[in-house]
C-alpha cells in the first residue's frame, strides 16, 4: 500500500490567497509595518508558532489565547466561505480514491480549521486519517512531526507516502519526515523555494501514477 499526503492551505484550498489579505489586515494592527515579506515569511507554520514569533521578533504584547481566538473567527470566513478548491485538487482526490489510492491531510493548521475546510467541500470521506499540528503539541512544519504522525496513522513507513506541498517548511517537513516530496507551484507561491521537493508540477489534476510513486 502507498498513500497521498495533502498539505491544505496553498494545495487543496486557496486559503493562502485570502490570509494574505484578511490574516495580514489583523497583523498590521498589531505590528504597523507588518507587510508582504513578512506575511510570506509566516505561510506553512502553526498558529501557535506564529504567535510565538510575533512575540520574539516584533515584541507583540497580545496572550496567545486572545491571540488564537482571534485567528479563529477569521478561519471561519476564510475556510467557511472565502476559499476555494485548488484547480486540479479535487479531481485528483477523486481519481486517487477510484484507484484505491489511501489519502490523508497534513497541516500546521488547527485541527478545527481543517474539519471547516472538509465539511464545506464534503471531503471528508475520501480521507484515511486527518493530522493537523494540534495532534503533535503544536509542533507545525517544518518541524517533521506531523507527517511523522501521518504515517504512523497510514500505518505505513514514511517512504510509502507521498507528500504534496506548495511551501519550503512543507517540503522541508516531509523530507524530513522521509516521505516523497512534490512541490506544487500554485500560481501564487512563486516566492517560495520549493528545491528540496523531488519533483515540481503546476496541475494537480495532471499528475501521473509514475510521479507520485515512481517505481511502482
Amino acid at each position: 500500500m502507498r498513500a497521498v499526503v495533502f498539505d491544505m492551505d496553498g494545495v487543496l484550498v486557496d486559503s493562502e490567497l485570502h490570509w494574505k489579505e484578511v490574516g495580514a489586515a489583523f497583523l498590521r494592527q498589531l505590528v504597523p509595518y507588518w507587510d508582504d515579506a513578512l506575511q510570506g515569511s509566516i505561510i506553512g507554520l502553526s498558529l501557535y508558532d506564529v504567535h510565538a514569533l510575533l512575540v520574539r521578533d516584533h515584541q507583540v504584547t497580545a496572550d496567545r489565547e486572545s491571540f488564537v481566538s482571534h485567528y479563529k473567527g477569521l478561519a471561519e470566513t476564510i475556510y467557511g466561505e472565502r476559499s476555494s478548491l485548488i484547480a486540479g485538487a479535487g479531481e485528483l482526490v477523486e481519481r486517487l480514491s477510484r484507484g484505491g489510492v489511501r489519502m490523508a491531510v497534513c497541516s500546521s493548521s488547527p485541527r478545527s480549521w481543517i474539519d471547516v475546510m472538509l465539511r464545506r467541500f464534503q471531503l471528508a470521506s475520501y480521507f484515511d486519517c486527518v493530522v493537523s499540528s494540534d495532534d503533535v503539541g503544536g509542533r507545525g512544519k517544518p518541524e517533521p512531526d506531523v507527517y511523522v504522525e501521518v504515517a504512523r496513522q497510514l500505518h505505513l513507513a514514511p517512504a510509502r507516502c507521498t507528500a504534496l506541498e506548495d511551501t519550503r517548511k512543507g517540503v522541508l517537513s516531509a523530507k524530513t519526515a522521509g516521505m516523497r516530496c512534490i512541490g506544487l507551484r500554485n500560481g501564487f507561491n512563486d516566492a517560495q523555494d520549493l528545491s528540496l521537493a523531488d519533483l515540481i508540477v503546476t496541475d494537480l489534476g495532471s499528475l501521473a501514477e509514475e510521479e507520485l510513486f515512481p517505481g511502482s
